[in-house]
């Protein structure tokens, strides 16, 4: 009987994402236009951030945050429209998953035995680089079925806005 209930369950559910999968929402074009700005934005975010980026400790550090930052709005947009989750919501799990990212990379590098300052470099950077991809992928689940936006240019200059043109 439990085996059955449990069938049923996992078939339900199944369907569910997959109803939900396969329907797709139309892009509200303020959205759209806001994801087509997004790495002229990342860009000017590592910009105004360049002489802090090649400072010191701290200010490598604050200047890490200080763009993912600038990103999150983003983030909490896209993940809320794809998911349909409210923003306070999204705000908080992105937040939640960012801290978690930091401070295992944190971990990681003193349990290694160096730890040192450029363990926090290396932890906001991994903050970062989560909301770049939080980003990333919420605008692939938006648009990837849209024929009109060239998905694979706009992954091209994000990468390159991102400073991860080799990916």
């Amino acid at each position: 009987m439990l085996a059955i209930r449990t069938l049923i369950g996992f078939i339900l559910v199944f369907s569910v994402g997959t109803v939900a999968a396969g329907q797709s929402r139309s892009v509200p074009n303020r959205l759209r236009q806001r994801i087509e700005k997004l790495p002229e934005k990342l860009t000017q975010l590592y910009r105004a951030k360049e002489q802090d980026l090649a400072g010191s400790t701290i200010s490598m550090t604050e200047a890490l945050m200080s763009i993912a930052d600038g990103l999150l709005d983003d983030a909490v947009t896209l993940q809320s429209f794809v998911t349909g989750e409210q923003p306070d919501r999204v705000r908080i799990e992105i937040q939640r998953d960012q801290e978690a990212i930091g401070k295992s990379v944190y971990i990681e590098r003193n349990a290694e035995g160096w730890g040192g300052t450029m363990t926090s470099i290396e932890s906001a950077a991994a903050r970062l680089r989560h909301v770049e991809n939080v980003i990333s992928f919420y605008v692939t689940q938006t648009l990837e079925k849209d024929n009109s936006f060239k998905l694979n240019n706009w992954h091209a200059a994000w990468r390159k806005a991102a400073k991860r043109e080799g990916e």
